[in-house]
């Protein structure tokens, strides 16, 4: 069975998008629910939302896609999903994503992100990375981890590579993901505290100790809590 190519991914993503924010049109009262998993490399995070998505019946936006919706190649997606939306959240958008970086150039990657992660988050939904969970406080901010030596494991089981390989892909990705969260942090108005970027999640989770389907559950409790699924459902 032939894999979907991100593109294809980002479409289908999209069409999913649009029929819901239309539905969501004819029910003013509702209101969206996200969570954002920010993740170690090798600790679980992605299959933890992939499970989510599938109990919830959630679309699942992964960092390649929100590269894709982001990248100025394929503004029409963003486009499209934009369109969707009623004139309301249009403009709360626009607005919001002013407030949130300024006057930085439209066209540039580091605020076409930011608006696309905004568009998403009118629609229930995970998003995975992306620095989502600086730009989304009121939803639920998961953070996933394990130790070095279980994610170099996970690594060199999934990707089929050598544990020398795997240690040097671990260090390069942490390195990376910190200065994307740093760089993006530093654009934001007001502009978080440098010492304060862990104080944004609400969750942190060692799948070590509790698993992917025991961390699944927890978020789903936590959910819960802070989301009101119950109430809204």
């Amino acid at each position: 069975m032939a894999r979907s190519t991100p593109v294809q991914l980002v479409e289908k993503a999209v069409q999913s998008f649009e029929q819901e924010s239309r539905r969501h049109r004819r029910v003013p009262t509702s209101h969206p629910r996200v969570i954002t998993i920010s993740r170690q490399l090798g600790s679980g995070g992605r299959r933890i939302a992939q499970q989510l998505g599938e109990k919830l019946g959630w679309p699942v936006w992964d960092r390649e896609i929100l590269d894709l919706v982001a990248d100025q190649s394929t503004m029409r997606y963003q486009a499209r999903m934009f369109e969707a939306l009623d004139e309301k959240a249009q403009s709360s958008i626009s607005a919001l994503a002013d407030s949130l970086l300024g006057s930085v150039d439209r066209n540039v990657y580091l605020h076409l992100l930011p608006r696309a992660i905004l568009i998403i988050a009118q629609n229930d939904g995970i998003v995975l990375g992306r620095g989502s969970h600086l730009l989304l406080p009121s939803a639920l901010r998961v953070r996933v981890v394990a130790p070095l030596d279980t994610r170099v494991r996970n690594l060199m089981q999934y990707e089929g590579i050598t544990e020398e390989t795997a240690r040097r892909r671990m260090l390069v990705s942490d390195q990376e993901r910190e200065s994307f969260i740093r760089h993006l942090a530093s654009q934001l108005r007001p502009r978080p505290a440098a010492g304060d970027l862990e104080s944004h999640y609400d969750l942190v989770i060692n799948t070590d100790t509790f698993g992917i389907e025991g961390s699944a559950n927890m978020i789903l409790e936590a959910a819960d809590m802070k989301l009101e699924m119950r109430a809204v459902a």
